[in-house]
């Protein structure tokens, strides 16, 4: 016997024990809900009073649904046990390169000719771009002080300034080419074995290892 059971047939919801399931099942159509709690409970109609339940109505009006949880329980649990297919591992390691490819493009550096690594994200080169232009224009004086991706200072000429951009925008062709290389080899996996064995958290440009 179950010590918590609640069902509510509108929402195609059996909770037992605390643990909640959502699937479809057969109740009476005026059953608004049952409440099982420590050995007492109600069935709710929509259309008559409640009903009180005690111990003796359990196996008839309470322990169906709970049959009903526990084979949908098992069926969950045979489905979370079962081995992907090759479609769906392919499908699973994408989203993996995607994921892996997003937090690369958002944190990493170039080794700069100038001597130092230099974040390169959209961020930072945008914010390179932005010293730039107003070095051009005459409204900052040069050198500048920038930080690189080590929190060490420097002071950068206009042209280094225009070096550095240069660096950090190549990054992102890289990266691309990364993606598209983790893409081609998943693609090309003809077993799930295959597929899981591609590693996508190794060759990004610029990301520490």
């Amino acid at each position: 016997m179950k010590q918590h059971v609640t069902v509510i047939p509108s929402d195609n919801l059996v909770i037992v024990d605390g643990v909640p399931l959502v699937f479809g099942f057969a109740a009476p159509a005026t059953m608004h809900a049952l409440q099982w709690h420590d050995g007492a409970g109600e069935l709710e109609w929509t259309d008559d009073i409640n009903h009180p339940l005690t111990e003796q109505d359990y196996a008839d009006d309470v322990a169906p649904f709970v049959t009903l949880w526990e084979a949908e329980k098992a069926r969950l649990e045979e489905e979370a046990n079962r081995p992907p297919t090759l479609d769906e591992a392919k499908a699973a390691k994408l989203s993996e390169i995607k994921t892996a490819f997003a937090a690369a493009e958002a944190d990493g550096f170039v080794e700069s000719s100038l001597g130092f690594r230099a974040d390169a994200t959209r961020r930072s080169i945008g914010d390179i771009e932005g010293l730039i232009d107003l070095v051009s224009s005459g409204a900052l004086p040069a050198p500048v002080t920038f930080r690189d991706y080590d929190n060490a200072y420097h002071s950068l000429t206009l042209d280094q300034l225009n070096t550095l951009r240069l660096e950090a925008k190549g990054r992102g062709p890289l990266l691309y080419a990364r993606k598209w290389e983790l893409e081609a080899a998943v693609d090309a996996a003809e077993t799930v074995e295959a597929v899981q064995s591609v590693d996508t958290s190794i060759g990004w440009p610029g990301v520490e290892a």
